[in-house]
C-alpha cells in the first residue's frame, strides 16, 4: 500500500511537472535575476549579493535561504508575500551562495572561517535597507535551516529586533549521521587545525545532481525539487555545494552555545517548523531552545523532509498559513 501511494504521488506530481518551473522562468527570474546583479555590499574582502524590492507597507520580510542555497530559490516565497501583504522584501544571498562572494574562490565549497562572518554581514545588510527606508517599521523573518540560524543568532545580538521569525527547520544543531557529537566536534576541530580546514568534509563534494526519488534528504516535492536542479543546470554561476571541515567545525562550535543569550528574544514570536522525516538538522536541539524562549510555536509535520518551505504546497501551507498568506 505504502509503494502504491508513493507511485501515486510521484505520477500525481509528474504531470504538474512544469507549473513551478514555468512561473520562474515567465515571470520570477526576469523580475528578480536583475534586482540580485545590481546590489550588493561591500563586506570585508567579499561581496554580498541581495534584492530588497519596496512595498506599500511599512513591514519587510527579510528570506534567508538555507546553506548552498541561491536567494532565486526564494522568489517564489517573496513573491507570494509581496502580492498576499504588500510589504517589503529583501532576499539575501549568503557568503558562498548566489552571486555572493565564495570564502574558498573559484570553488563550489561552503566554507567559513569564523560563522559570525554569516551574522555580520547579515546585520550590517539589513540595517543598511532600514537606514535607506524609514518608513519600515516591522521586521520578520522567513528563513530556512542555516538562514534560520542566521537569523535566529543576528536577533539575539539585539541590534535589531524582529517582530516574527518563522523558521522552516532550523539549523540550530546539525546531524552528525550517527557519529557521537563529541567525536564529531573533534574530529572536525582536529581536522581544520592540521590544514584541512578548506576541504570537503566527509559526506560533501562538488555539486552532483541526482534524479529525483522520495530517498532525498531534501523534499517529497519532485517540482520544487527539480526547480532547484533548473536554477543550477541554467545558471551555473549560482552554484554552491559541500561545506567543508572548517564549516563544520564552526557549526558544531557556535551551535554548542545557541540556548544562551535568549533574552534579546523576549519580544518576539518564533514560529518553529519542524519536519519529521528531517535527517539534516537535531530536531532536539530545536526542541530545546522553544522550550525556553518567551514565545515560541513549534509546528511538527511528521511528513516533512527537511526542506519544510519547500515541500509540496499541502505541507508548506502550513508555513504560509501562519505568515498570512
Amino acid at each position: 500500500m505504502k509503494f502504491l501511494f508513493l507511485v501515486f504521488l510521484i505520477t500525481t506530481q509528474t504531470a504538474w511537472a512544469n507549473k513551478i518551473i514555468e512561473r520562474f522562468k515567465e515571470q520570477l527570474y526576469p523580475t528578480y535575476r536583475p534586482c540580485f546583479d545590481n546590489s550588493k555590499i561591500a563586506y570585508k574582502s567579499y561581496e554580498l549579493h541581495y534584492c530588497f524590492v519596496k512595498g506599500a507597507t511599512e513591514t519587510l520580510y527579510v528570506i534567508s535561504p538555507g546553506r548552498n542555497e541561491s536567494g532565486l530559490k526564494y522568489t517564489e516565497v517573496a513573491d507570494d508575500i509581496r502580492k498576499a501583504k504588500h510589504a517589503s522584501v529583501l532576499i539575501i544571498d549568503h557568503l558562498n551562495q548566489g552571486l555572493s562572494s565564495h570564502v574558498v574562490p573559484g570553488t563550489q565549497k561552503v566554507h567559513i572561517d569564523d560563522f559570525n562572518e554569516y551574522f555580520e554581514s547579515t546585520e550590517i545588510l539589513i540595517s543598511k535597507i532600514l537606514k535607506e527606508n524609514l518608513e519600515i517599521k516591522k521586521v520578520n523573518g522567513v528563513a530556512h535551516s542555516m538562514g534560520g540560524y542566521i537569523l535566529f543568532e543576528v536577533a539575539k545580538r539585539a541590534k535589531l529586533k524582529f517582530e516574527n521569525l518563522y523558521l522552516s527547520s532550523p539549523m540550530l544543531g546539525i546531524s552528525t549521521r550517527g557519529i557521537p557529537k563529541p567525536l564529531a566536534t573533534w574530529m572536525s576541530s582536529l581536522l581544520s587545525n592540521i590544514g584541512f580546514a578548506k576541504n570537503y568534509a566527509f559526506f560533501q563534494g562538488p555539486y552532483d545532481p541526482k534524479p529525483f526519488s522520495l530517498d532525498n534528504y531534501n523534499t517529497t516535492s519532485k517540482e520544487r525539487y527539480e526547480l532547484s536542479q533548473f536554477i543550477y543546470k541554467h545558471h551555473p554561476e549560482l552554484k554552491s555545494a559541500g561545506s567543508t571541515f572548517g564549516w563544520v567545525n564552526e557549526v558544531l562550535s557556535k551551535t554548542s552555545h545557541v540556548v544562551e543569550n535568549l533574552k534579546a528574544l523576549q519580544n518576539t514570536k518564533v514560529f518553529l517548523f519542524q519536519s519529521g522525516k528531517d535527517r539534516v538538522v537535531d530536531n532536539e536541539i530545536q526542541n530545546t531552545v522553544c522550550s525556553k524562549l518567551e514565545y515560541c510555536e513549534l509546528i511538527r509535520n511528521e511528513d516533512a523532509y527537511h526542506d519544510f518551505i519547500n515541500e509540496r504546497d499541502e505541507i508548506r501551507n502550513i508555513i504560509y498559513k501562519k505568515i498570512g498568506l
